[in-house]
């Protein structure tokens, strides 16, 4: 009670708390917030055997850690601009979750030595990492031990076994446990708002409201201090496509306030790599990966993999994979940034001397016939790269368009050259997967491309001008003339001109004397022309002749006229095929092989009457003729074959004639007839060779 109106009422409050205190330690009383309660013998006896339940103090560290870090403060990463820098939560030493291998944010209890250091102790242990003591002026401590020595003293109770009164005390108690608990997350609230905080071996004072802004701004701090390069990364992409875009020679400007773009990134990256060259040792992406985004660069893996990419596109670097430069437009180089890090290998790019790359444009200028080439060194290999490429391809579409297949009697030239150029142009290419390689390869082949290029340009030319199709006309025109120097010695010059052109499309490299072709046929084929009309009228006149005399030679088959003629009966018909074919034929020698044919079928129709004949008469030979009356007078003519009632033996059949056939040009030998004399003697040797012909045959038929 007040004695009087002048008391000192805070001091009065503070011993009344003081007293309800001690009241509690002695289990007179039950605390449920500001309402204390007087306790009966029963709950005095529970609440003394709950203050002896012994408890770990780990497992008050274990509360805590999960009613800041799961409720006040969940966040695992720190969020500062495009980076979320890890971090790893401790109370008192122990770490809540698993390590993330970031900055380390550590909560001290008034448990703990570090929550009863003076500042200079506590600056001196935040060395690297940050240090929040939580305040002492709120007890969540003894709230929170009191809360699991209730819980652990209730889970030794079985609550269906106790009596009704005792099961209600204990039941209460865990209510008041669950009431602490909550009373502890308020506690531990205001104890972070109020604490001391140190960061890297200095105290700072934090200003906040709300108890995650205190970690988020000693987190803050102290990433200033772990992750000191992060701000090197001063123009941050966010996807595969800006990594692209990156590869595509779109680099991103900086942001303002800071470097341009990654620049300090960069020159970061670019001076490991050099110590790595020095070394002579191998930097694989993936360690390149896991290195800068610890600290103190804290860089986003995707980051990372731009600023590498950067470095490629500005010829600083290079990416390896099995071996092999991986160009920047290749569609594999994003996932060896990133994904298949491991599997890449990134080297210093050791940028070529001024001396090959200037021997190389004034190469590819001449051989290519180019004004410009690129200046820089990736495109200048890029482009060499296509255009050999193309040239290869150039090379086998004409071999697999000409050259292939049946070597004709007279084949397109150039081949060996068009093998050349694509043999020179392999050997260069071998090389492509080294760029240095690659480019001096190209200029100590200078001499040896430049004479397959000049060879193998003529032999383009020759494909895409007119020169290809004079030169099928000239095959055209030798296989018309075929033969001609023993059938036309009266054509002025033709038998040279032949040779000539003949000549020309033997000869590998006849480019320059392709325009000769035209003059030389063209006298040949205008006497061919006027001979084949001689010559086809003289053929036609043939085979009319031929088919007067057929026709007459089927009329004087005396008694056998008739079966002569059906021997012959398509002789019209074939007369008019061949007189067409004669009419369209386009050379002599088309006119001689025509001519073969007419002559094999006048002796093959000849023999076809004489056949016909020759049956006919042997089936009358074998006939018998009968004349008999019916009974009615009608008179009826039987035909049989002899001996068809005789029962005399059939005689054995005749051997077959031996007959052979002679052509009238073989019997009818070029002779010169002055005199009665002379054609007497002519006569008399005809008569004797037919007569020789005779003796050694039964018959003889002349065509």
């Amino acid at each position: 009670m007040i004695d009087g109106l002048d008391v000192d009422k805070r001091a009065l409050k503070n011993r009344v708390k003081e007293s309800l205190a001690r009241l509690e330690r002695e289990n007179y009383v039950a605390r449920q917030g500001d309402t204390y309660s007087f306790l009966t013998d029963e709950e005095q006896e529970i609440a003394q055997e709950i203050a002896r339940t012994p408890i770990d103090n780990a497992q008050v560290i274990e509360s805590i850690k999960k009613r800041l870090f799961d409720s006040i403060y969940i966040a695992r990463k720190l969020n500062r601009g495009a980076n979320d820098f890890p971090f790893d939560r401790y109370v008192d030493g122990s770490i809540h979750g698993g390590s993330m291998g970031g900055m380390e944010l550590c909560v001290a209890t008034m448990a703990s030595d570090l929550g009863r250091a003076d500042d200079t102790e506590l600056a001196l242990a935040s060395s690297g990492k940050a240090i929040v003591v939580l305040s002492d002026e709120e007890d969540y401590w003894e709230t929170l031990v009191n809360a699991a020595k209730i819980r652990k003293y209730a889970k030794t109770r079985n609550l269906q076994e106790l009596q009704p009164s005792t099961r209600q005390i204990v039941e209460s108690k865990i209510r008041e446990a669950a009431h602490n608990e909550k009373e502890a997350d308020t506690l531990l609230s205001e104890a972070v708002l109020h604490a001391r905080c140190a960061v890297d071996s200095r105290m700072v004072e934090v200003r906040a409201t709300k108890p995650a802004q205190v970690f988020e701004q000693v987190l803050a701090q102290l990433c200033d201090v772990v992750f000191e390069k992060a701000g090197y990364i001063g123009a941050p992409v966010t996807s595969d496509s800006d990594i692209r875009s990156t590869l595509a020679g779109n680099v991103q400007v900086g942001l303002d306030g800071m470097d341009a773009g990654n620049t300090r990134a960069l020159k970061e990256i670019e001076d490991y790599l050099k110590v790595q060259h020095q070394r002579h040792l191998d930097t694989a992406m993936g360690d390149i990966q896991r290195q800068y985004q610890q600290r103190p660069f804290g860089w986003r893996e995707v980051d990372i993999a731009n600023v590498v990419a950067q470095l490629v596109v500005e010829q600083r670097a290079q990416v390896l994979f099995g071996g092999q430069t991986v160009q920047a437009n290749d569609s594999r180089m994003v996932a060896l940034l990133r994904k298949d890090a491991d599997k890449a290998q990134v080297r210093l790019r050791m940028r070529m001397s001024d001396r090959l790359l200037r021997a190389t444009g004034e190469l590819m200028r001449d051989l290519f016939d180019l004004k410009t080439v690129p200046s820089n060194e990736d495109k200048l290999v890029a482009e060499l790269k296509e255009r050999l490429e193309d040239l290869r391809e150039a090379c086998l579409a004409i071999a697999r368009d000409y050259y292939t297949g049946i070597k004709p009697a007279y084949p397109y030239p150039g081949e060996d050259e068009c093998e050349k150029m694509r043999s020179e142009v392999v050997d260069v290419l071998k090389d492509q997967s080294d760029s240095e390689a690659f480019l001096t390869t190209f200029t100590k082949h200078e001499d040896r491309l430049l004479d397959a290029k000049e060879d193998f340009d003529k032999v383009v030319e020759f494909f895409e001008s007119n020169q290809r199709t004079a030169f099928d006309h000239a095959k055209d025109f030798l296989s018309r003339t075929e033969g001609i120097e023993y059938a036309f010695d009266d054509i002025p010059n033709a038998v040279e001109n032949v040779a000539k052109v003949r000549e020309i499309l033997k000869d590998p490299k006849p480019y320059g004397r392709i325009k000769d072709l035209q003059p030389l046929m063209a006298p040949v084929k205008e006497d061919i022309k006027k001979h084949l009309g001689i010559r086809r009228n003289e053929f036609l006149c043939r085979i009319e002749n031929d088919l007067q005399d057929l026709r007459k030679q089927a009329e004087s088959q005396e008694g056998f006229v008739k079966q002569a003629k059906d021997a012959i009966a398509d002789a019209n018909t074939r007369y008019e095929s061949f007189k067409n074919r004669a009419h369209g034929v386009q050379s002599l020698n088309e006119l001689n092989a025509l001519a073969a044919n007419w002559e094999n079928w006048i002796v093959a129709a000849t023999n076809k009457i004489y056949d016909a004949v020759d049956e006919a008469r042997m089936r009358m030979d074998n006939e018998r003729r009968t004349t008999e009356v019916t009974s009615t007078g009608e008179v009826v003519k039987k035909i049989s074959n002899k001996g068809a009632a005789s029962s005399a033996p059939v005689p054995a059949s005749k051997p077959q004639r031996k007959i052979k056939t002679v052509r009238r040009v073989d019997l009818a030998k070029p002779s010169r007839l002055l005199s009665a004399e002379d054609v007497e003697r002519y006569v008399d040797d005809l008569r004797s060779r037919l007569m020789q012909e005779l003796a050694a045959n039964d018959e003889i038929r002349i065509n």
